[in-house]
């Protein structure tokens, strides 16, 4: 084996764990995320009394609703995560299938940069769920006039969603952390 071999295979290796670890954190900061959610709707529940006078404001309770609100938005942001994700990860396997297709008919496909500049990556997400003729199908493979664009569609929508993955993923953790503190200034209040 040499180095080249070597390195990808620790390539392919860490590839894993990344995706596994990443999957993880996810699951985890969306239990948070519902676990706060419900212990702060518990928070607010037990005072319910309200009222409303833009001459005294309750900070306390407040407070808690935005940290429910913020721990909403969290499971949300999580949520898009998971989707975008697994939608990626079916639209990266598709390609590496279409690969191997077309390089059996002798096709070699490009790798070259896609720029995903002035994208509204949660569009390419509903896009992706609702329609499903982003796939190419074996009959296109022969034909290079279709296969070579919808290739790069393909992997265009792949990208996007690998990006609108991890960008939800930070927007989750910022906001969880945004609810945590909320809720304990209104704890503290």
């Amino acid at each position: 084996m040499g180095k080249k071999d070597e390195y990808q295979e620790r390539h392919r290796f860490w590839t894993d764990k990344t995706l596994t670890q990443y999957g993880f954190a996810n699951n985890f900061f969306l239990v948070a995320a519902i676990g706060i959610l419900a212990f702060v709707l518990k928070e607010i529940e037990a005072d319910l009394q309200v009222t409303f006078s833009l001459k005294y404001i309750n900070w306390k309770i407040t407070l808690l609703r935005f940290s429910a609100l913020s721990a909403f938005i969290s499971i949300c942001c999580g949520t898009i995560t998971v989707l975008s994700r697994l939608y990626d990860l079916r639209l990266t396997r598709h390609i590496i299938n279409t690969r191997i297709k077309a390089l059996d008919k002798g096709i070699s496909l490009n790798d070259d940069y896609i720029s995903i500049n002035n994208v509204f990556l949660l569009s390419i997400l509903v896009e992706v769920m609702i329609s499903k003729n982003y796939f190419i199908k074996k009959t296109e493979i022969v034909d290079s006039d279709i296969l070579h664009p919808k290739f790069f569609k393909l992997r265009k929508k792949a990208l996007v969603l690998g990006r609108l993955s991890w960008r939800y993923f930070s927007y989750q953790i910022i906001i969880l952390v945004l609810s945590v503190m909320l809720f304990m200034l209104g704890w503290m209040i």
